[in-house]
């Protein structure tokens, strides 16, 4: 009789009996703002208030804050994330690997509505970041749930 062990990851994951995990550490912001880092100084607001990651940028405009995550190269991650109270006249939500070389954009988005948002995006390499940019001065944004899902690194 055939035994389980004997199927390979590819086959596994071919036939779908392998799930995506999260690969975002702090995703729910159970832990505040741990592995959630401003990435210039300036912020306003940077807290978790129920549940959520409470931003905003009153003193000059390109404000961020990122969060870094392993991935695998050539393989396919989902971003979900809902996000509300967003003010000014845009936020720039943007994907990348963090080798920072030509080329490392994998998602760039410009996001001005309230809403819940979902791409998926290639890795590049190993480590990856999902960076939060303010496009103006007295924007403010609250990330209510952000993960991505992929294979485990």
């Amino acid at each position: 009789m055939p035994r389980l062990t004997s199927f390979t990851q590819q086959k596994l994951a071919g036939a779908g009996l392998l799930r995506a995990v999260e690969v975002l550490r702090n995703n729910d912001f159970s832990q505040g703002t741990d592995y959630w880092y401003p990435n210039t100084t300036g912020l306003t607001a940077f807290e978790v208030s129920n549940g959520s990651l409470v931003t905003g940028d009153a003193v000059n405009n390109f404000r961020s804050i990122q969060n870094s995550f392993q991935t695998v190269p050539g393989k396919e991650y989902t971003l979900d994330v809902t996000l509300s109270n967003i003010a000014g006249t845009g936020t720039l939500f943007t994907i990348r690997d963090s080798t920072r070389t030509s080329g490392n954009i994998l998602l760039d988005e410009n996001i001005i509505a309230n809403g819940t948002y979902s791409t998926t995006f290639t890795a590049l390499s190993t480590l990856s970041e999902v960076i939060i940019q303010f496009q103006d001065d007295n924007a403010t944004l609250n990330i209510d749930s952000i993960s991505i899902k992929g294979p485990r690194p």
